[in-house]
């Protein structure tokens, strides 16, 4: 496997070669060429995009460790899925829904590769190149292969130069990018063609149903979107209206009535409800849109709320008040939903993960897109195309690796370290048996390639609200009880945690408590972490090597 040390710079001056490279290319449209010379440059361009991100990510990608805990959750509960695939009763993705998991269960199962963050990452980075090309070829149609290039060359820039552990990780959010991403591009086919396909609207209806279960958040922009789609609908068709929504809504409620009816058979259609609905939809902190907006303003990792005010009052100073004329059309108020309702999605929580930040990345780049359009518009090719070219320089000089360093060192060997717990834990489990954690330690599940004894490999999904603690520490309580793995680890430390052992300890839950006090024995503590093994397996293997230093001896 490919391995990279602190100051890999020969291969980090390539990869800046390539942005330089893929930069000049993105001018070659502004220039009067044929169409057909036009179309041999997309496919060189495309390509040109996709290998210079990649070789910016690869570095990344090749780092088997993990970058965030949400990273671990997934690769665990794809893992788990392997063995039991019912999702809801072997795995609960807390604010996640399931898509994401089996995403990376499809990947490592038909791929055969095992069940690591490098798996987890090429996955992401399949999925980071999609939303590329899509909202490359949704851009064009919107405007122009000018825009399109110059935007999405930002969009290249920005997120392959980004070294920030939450826009590189594999997250929830890279697979709802996906769908709305896919669901820009039918809006685009929609409005763009000549007559109306029904078709176009069953899949953007079937796509907005499957972002509902891939992470609530991102329901309200897939939401907005439709909802802007029926609106179309309304102002093309209003002879045949009847149809045409029928097509849409039948679209949307395949994947949830597919979910809820499986879910039904299965017996988790409560759990669809409680645990993934109705705590979601209870999630968050009380702070408010307007205040998580002002201060991502003095947030330095926030650069997409900044760009969007400055564009915003560039191109109402220019349409409204120098040429005196705002007509919305269905392009502009799509990019303006885009916008609103990702921005919502993003602050509505309160928490700022900077990794909800993935979601305004294309609303962003649709906002640009429509900025260079106004400006490709002006009369004076001479200022137009400076103006472009400036804009592509300054993303070049901003995202330029310089000096050459690389903050993820690896290794030839692509199999993942087992820490002192690990150890621990291979020494008193066999591979067939689950492991159950309390609080937060994915990697454990990984580096013993134990499964989930519960449906949660971690407990901060408790933390929130006294009804949410309550209702998830008795049915954790209740699947421990009928598991009961034979190692239990609490990973809560005593200091150096934003949640600590004096506030979320195992013993701060009396039930739980009792369980461990009555089933399990204290083994050792390790880097703050307490392991507790099972009674009756204590007592085997004690007995065991008891057995074999008599036998020893008798020799």
């Amino acid at each position: 496997m490919i391995n990279f040390d602190s100051e890999p710079r020969l291969y980090l001056a390539i990869c800046n070669l390539l942005l330089v490279v893929a930069a000049f290319l993105s001018l070659y449209p502004l220039l009067k060429t044929p169409a057909e010379k036009l179309k041999i440059f997309t496919y060189l361009l495309l390509a040109t995009f996709t290998i210079t991100f990649t070789a910016f990510r690869l570095p990344v990608i090749v780092y088997n460790v993990a970058l965030n805990p949400d990273e671990s959750m997934f690769i665990v509960g794809a893992m788990t899925l392997a063995e039991n695939p019912i999702y809801w009763e072997s795995v609960d993705g807390c604010t996640s829904g399931p898509f994401s998991f089996y995403a990376i269960t499809a990947f490592c199962e038909f791929l055969r590769q095992p069940y690591d963050y490098i798996s987890a990452r090429i996955m992401g980075l399949f999925l980071m190149v999609s939303n590329l090309l899509l909202n490359f070829f949704t851009l064009r149609k919107f405007f122009s292969i000018a825009v399109a290039t110059t935007s999405i060359f930002c969009v290249v820039a920005f997120l392959g130069t980004t070294r920030h552990p939450d826009f590189v990780h594999f997250g929830s959010e890279h697979l709802p990018v996906f769908l709305l991403s896919i669901m820009s591009f039918l809006y685009a086919q929609i409005i763009q063609s000549s007559k109306l396909q029904k078709s176009h609207l069953f899949w953007l209806g079937f796509v907005a149903g499957m972002v509902l279960f891939t992470k609530l958040q991102a329901a309200p922009i897939a939401a907005s979107i439709v909802g802007l789609t029926y609106w179309f609908i309304y102002r093309k068709k209003r002879k045949q209206l009847l149809s045409y929504f029928n097509m849409l809504t039948l679209g949307g409620l395949c994947v949830p009535c597919l979910l809820f009816a499986s879910g039904i058979y299965f017996g988790f259609s409560k759990e669809i409800w409680v645990y993934y609905i109705q705590h979601n939809l209870g999630y968050g902190s009380d702070a408010s849109i307007i205040s998580g907006l002002l201060e991502s303003f003095n947030d330095p990792s926030n650069i997409f709320t900044k760009i969007i005010v400055v564009l915003t009052i560039l191109i109402i100073t220019f349409q409204i008040i120098y040429k005196k004329l705002f007509k919305p059309t269905a392009i502009t108020l799509f990019i303006v939903v885009f916008i609103s309702s990702s921005i919502f999605a993003v602050f509505k929580p309160g928490f700022m993960f900077h990794h909800y930040l993935l979601l305004l990345v294309f609303p962003t780049t649709f906002l640009l897109g429509y900025f260079i359009y106004i400006f490709l518009g002006l009369s004076n090719t001479y200022i137009k195309n400076t103006g472009i070219a400036t804009v592509i320089l300054i993303t070049v000089s901003s995202t330029l690796i310089i000096p050459l360093k690389n903050e993820y060192i690896t290794t030839t060997k692509r199999t993942m370290s087992v820490s002192p717990i690990g150890k621990e834990i291979l020494k008193y489990t066999l591979p067939d048996e689950p492991l159950i954690v309390w609080g937060e330690s994915g990697k454990h599940y990984l580096e013993t390639k134990r499964m989930q004894g519960v449906r949660w490999s971690h407990t901060y999904w408790g933390m929130y609200s006294d009804s949410l603690q309550k209702l998830f520490r008795k049915e954790y309580i209740k699947e421990f009880q009928s598991k009961l793995a034979p190692v239990f680890i609490d990973t809560h430390a005593n200091e150096g945690s934003f949640i600590l052992r004096k506030d979320c300890g195992y013993e701060t839950v009396p039930e739980l408590k009792k369980l461990v006090n009555e089933k399990y024995q204290f083994l050792t503590e390790i880097d703050q972490q307490r392991i507790f093994v099972r009674n009756d397996r204590l007592a085997e293997i004690k007995k065991n090597e008891s057995e074999i230093k008599q036998s020893d001896g008798t020799e």
